[in-house]
């Protein structure tokens, strides 16, 4: 009994706080200058919430349904006064928000849903954790102007070098599942819309691909090579299987702290990284790499580029549009 009536006394507060900042913006919309004919009509500040606990406090007034579609973002104008930063901007939907910046958007967003709770009408507010704005900020669209690369198109087959020197293998020979990681996890995925191969394409790699790995720097990496993809390739199978028992196995985690190597999960997410492209393509081809190392990473083996443009035939038929992505430098495909 004391519970509830406390929680009636804070909403009764509320109330009155609310009545309060409704008074001094009243109060000081006197001093304005009168922009429009005033609307006909009996105003309207609340009405009966009905069974509150049916409300969904975690959407909102504009519920699930309106959300903003954040796929992109762009920048109309600036929204000046208030205390936070505020920018007027459109989403993917086109629909236009007022997007605000800094600790008073947490505050305001759980305000708007206790007062709509009780009946109040109130804005649609949505608390998102981050946002990029197209034309806000420059510096980071300057960096994509120098690195974008316009591709018109998907092709049926693309071919990549991959470079000796990765993230991961700083004076270190570039491993096997490492390849993986750099040609399918990070070059593959270095565009924009969608990838530059086409759903069920062919990818060729080129890379010595030898059974070369760094025990000091990479020891995990060693029994994921040597025991999980001898058992199998599939990211979903391997998580399930095996992630756990490296991420916790004691060897892997003194040398982790001790020494100079890798987690012992850390070849696992290198792995991951490849799964989009290991989806998305028909088949994988990697050039010049020993055949065992090839097959084992799950993928097929030719001795020339010339061969593998004829295996490529098999899953894209005669005379393929083919696309070469040359690295370095960095690009990114901004496909059309």
């Amino acid at each position: 009994m004391l519970n509830q009536q406390f929680t009636m006394r804070q909403l009764y507060m509320l109330t009155a706080i609310f009545i309060l900042i409704l008074s001094s913006i009243g109060i000081a919309s006197k001093h304005k200058k009168n922009k429009g004919p005033i609307p006909d009509g009996t105003p309207v500040l609340w009405r009966h919430p009905g069974d509150i606990a049916r409300r969904d406090l975690y959407w909102g007034p504009g519920g699930k349904a309106m959300q903003p579609d954040l796929r992109s973002v762009t920048l109309i104008e600036k929204e000046k006064g208030g205390y936070s930063k505020k920018y007027r901007v459109r989403d993917a939907s086109g629909r236009e928000w007022v997007a605000k910046v800094g600790k008073e958007a947490k505050a305001e967003t759980a305000a708007t849903r206790l007062m709509w709770s009780m009946g109040y009408f109130s804005d649609a507010n949505y608390l998102v954790p981050r946002v990029y704005v197209e034309g806000l900020n420059k510096t980071l669209e300057n960096v994509r102007n120098q690195i974008s690369v316009q591709v018109e198109g998907q092709t049926d087959v693309v071919t990549i070098g991959v470079p000796y020197l990765g993230p991961y293998n700083v004076n270190a020979p570039m491993n096997p599942v490492l390849v993986v990681c750099m040609g399918l996890g990070y070059l593959f995925n270095f565009y924009r819309h969608k990838p530059v191969l086409r759903k069920g394409g062919v990818l060729i790699v080129t890379h010595p691909c030898r059974y070369e790995f760094d025990a000091v720097q990479h020891p995990s990496y060693i029994d994921f090579y040597d025991e999980v993809l001898a058992d199998t390739t599939k990211p979903l199978e391997i998580e399930a299987k095996y992630e756990l028992r490296f991420a916790e196995d004691p060897w892997f985690r003194q040398l982790y702290r001790k020494s100079n190597a890798y987690h012992g999960a850390h070849p696992f997410y290198a792995w991951y990284w490849a799964a989009h492209a290991m989806e998305h393509a028909g088949d994988i081809i990697i050039v010049g790499g020993d055949r065992d190392v090839v097959h084992r990473l799950g993928f097929k083996c030719a001795t020339t580029l010339e061969d593998a443009f004829e295996m490529a035939e098999q899953t894209v038929g005669r005379h393929p549009s083919v696309t070469h992505l040359r690295m370095p430098p960095i690009m990114l495909c901004d496909v059309e």
